[in-house]
């Protein structure tokens, strides 16, 4: 369970009072995610999502408060801070910072099919299209878990693995770092960097809500794409499962066309957003010994098979 900080009814209570959204009534910590303690809380109004930050301070926060609103008021299923009586959205629980969110309706997919891809694909590609026109968060956040975090952490990560995968982990950094040596050599703007299925509600195969934006920050736009394909089109095995690709690309799509560096790009940049997340796996592996859901293998397998990826299966709406 991803719940880090452990809160006791009074000191939610104590802390809703300060919002007008009725008197607590009901709490349980949510099962998902790593990065966050998060809450699931009934008043006598309604259901409401409370998220305390275990690795952001406080001032590093208004900056998604800020996205997630701009998001919102340009229509996406993005849900923003609730404000309280002081028009205030941060509040500080148990020493950490913390966020009051709306609970939306809809559940995190357990099987993809091919028109969530489509559905998940359309809402990425409206997101990018907002922030990458919006001045205002073109390069206000570097991306903490950029390539270059990658290279910084191979050494450490390696120390958890046998020789043929520490030899996959030096030879995929080596062949990634021209790639990632220009910051202006591809388009750049805001990206989610976490759009897992744990990180999407939906009803039936509509979205509902995207949440989690405490990963969002500046970088490729097609690492974002990346990522969410790796999460979204993978088998079991690690493989792309086409359909599910076809339909994630063509919603994309549909709201952001490519350039040609990019589907030059896009084979390496699926090994790039595979190797973030094998890394990181690795290295919360290492930190939480016990902690469950998140195989580093996963990552280590869909990482082996994008490296057999090749350019006439790259960005274009035929796949």
């Amino acid at each position: 369970m991803a719940v880090y900080t452990t809160l006791t009814h009074q000191t939610i209570a104590s802390h809703l009072a300060n919002f007008d959204i009725g008197t607590l009534t009901e709490f349980k910590g949510a099962p998902d995610g790593i990065e966050n303690t998060t809450y699931f809380i009934t008043t006598d109004q309604g259901e409401y999502v409370l998220t305390l930050s275990e690795w952001l301070e406080s001032e590093q926060l208004p900056f998604f408060i800020d996205l997630t609103t701009l998001l919102n008021q340009n229509n996406l299923p993005v849900p923003c801070p609730l404000i309280d009586k002081q028009s205030k959205a941060l509040m500080n629980i148990a020493d950490k910072p913390a966020l009051l969110f709306p609970r939306i309706k809809g559940l995190h997919t357990k099987t993809v099919n091919v028109a969530q891809c489509q559905s998940i694909g359309e809402f990425l590609g409206q997101m990018h299209a907002v922030t990458r026109h919006d001045k205002n968060y073109n390069e206000l956040k570097p991306n903490t878990k950029s390539f270059q975090w990658c290279c910084e952490w191979a050494s450490q990560a390696a120390t958890s693995l046998d020789a043929p995968a520490t030899e996959l982990l030096n030879q995929t950094i080596e062949q990634l770092t021209p790639l990632f040596a220009d910051k202006t050599a591809l388009p750049r703007g805001i990206i989610h960097a976490d759009l897992f299925t744990d990180n999407v509600l939906m009803v039936e195969d509509e979205v509902t809500a995207v949440i989690d934006f405490y990963l969002a920050s500046s970088d490729f736009l097609l690492l974002d794409l990346a990522i969410t394909v790796n999460a979204w089109c993978s088998a079991p095995d690690g493989r792309l499962i086409d359909a599910h690709y076809r339909a994630l690309l063509d919603g994309y799509q549909r709201y952001r066309s490519f350039e040609e560096g990019e589907k030059a790009a896009w084979p390496q940049m699926m090994q790039a957003g595979a190797l973030r997340f094998w890394l990181s796996r690795i290295l919360y592996l290492q930190l939480f010994p016990n902690l469950k859901g998140k195989a580093p293998q996963v990552y280590q397998q869909i990482l082996q098979h994008r490296l057999e990826f090749y350019t006439e299966k790259g960005l274009t709406q035929n796949g």
